[in-house]
């Protein structure tokens, strides 16, 4: 996703950054509360890595998913 000015997103896209963002926060806060950083947290912060760069490269959501949709006007 391109930088632009947060009222240029279409809902879609802002939609697919807020749930993108509440995982990752949600991950995160759980590190910090004491989750076990093994194989496991290993494999789901390089899904968060791959994430990101698809979405920094205009490529997310990624083809073949399955996310709910908001409704455009």
């Amino acid at each position: 996703m391109s930088r632009k000015h947060w009222t240029l997103y279409t809902p879609a896209e802002r939609d697919d950054a807020n749930r993108l963002g509440a995982l990752y926060e949600t991950f995160l806060n759980n590190l910090h509360n004491g989750l076990k950083q093994d194989a496991f947290t290993g494999v789901m912060a390089g899904a968060f890595a791959a994430e990101f760069d698809l979405l920094a490269a205009d490529a997310y959501p990624p083809a073949g998913h399955d996310y709910p949709r908001l409704e455009e006007d």
